[in-house]
C-alpha cells in the first residue's frame, strides 16, 4: 500500500526535483532588463530646431502681415477693409434713416460731430499706421456709430409709429 500512495502523491514532489529546479532557475531565469529606447542627442537636438523654428514662423506670421498683403477684396491693409466695412453699414442705416418720413436734422447735426471724432482718428492713424492702439480706437469708434444709428434708426421709427397710430385716430374721429 505504501507503493501505491507514493504513485498518486501529486503534492510533493519527487525527490531531487526540487535541487535539479533550483540550479537551473539562476542560469536560465534572470531579471528581465526594461528595454529602454536611447535617443541620440542629434535627433533631441534636430526635433528641438525643428519645433522652435515651426512656433517664431508661426508666431511671426500671426502678428505681422506680409509686405503686399491683400485681403480678398483687393485691399492693401486690414484697415481699408475695416473701413469700407464699416462706411458700407453705415451708408445703409443711413439710407434707413432718410426713408423715414420725419425730420433728421438733429440726426445730421449728430453725424457731424461723429464725422469730426472720425476725422481726427483717421489723422491719427496717417501718422502711426501700424499703431495698434489707434487702429483699435478707430475700430471702436466705427462699432459706436452704427450702435448710435440702430439707436436712432429705433426711436424714429417708434416716433413714426406713434405718429401713425395718432393719425388713424384722429380719422376715427372724425
Amino acid at each position: 500500500m505504501n507503493k501505491d500512495i507514493q504513485r498518486y502523491d501529486f503534492e510533493s514532489p519527487q525527490e531531487g526535483h526540487e535541487l535539479r529546479f533550483l540550479n537551473k532557475l539562476p542560469q536560465n531565469h534572470q531579471p528581465e532588463r526594461v528595454k529602454k529606447y536611447r535617443l541620440s542627442y542629434w535627433v533631441v537636438a534636430a526635433s528641438l530646431s525643428l519645433l522652435l523654428a515651426s512656433s517664431y514662423w508661426f508666431f511671426n506670421r500671426t502678428t505681422q502681415p506680409e509686405v503686399g498683403y491683400e485681403t480678398e477684396l483687393g485691399f492693401k491693409n486690414k484697415m481699408e477693409e475695416v473701413n469700407f466695412y464699416y462706411t458700407h453699414l453705415e451708408q445703409e442705416r443711413l439710407e434707413k434713416i432718410k426713408d423715414l418720413p420725419i425730420d433728421t436734422a438733429i440726426v445730421q447735426e449728430e453725424l457731424k460731430n461723429m464725422n469730426a471724432i472720425l476725422e481726427q482718428l483717421c489723422q491719427d492713424l496717417e501718422l502711426m499706421p501700424n499703431d495698434d492702439k489707434v487702429i483699435a480706437i478707430l475700430t471702436e469708434h466705427y462699432r459706436k456709430r452704427l450702435r448710435a444709428l440702430d439707436h436712432i434708426i429705433k426711436q424714429l421709427e417708434r416716433i413714426d409709429n406713434h405718429n401713425k397710430k395718432e393719425h388713424k385716430n384722429e380719422a376715427i374721429s372724425i
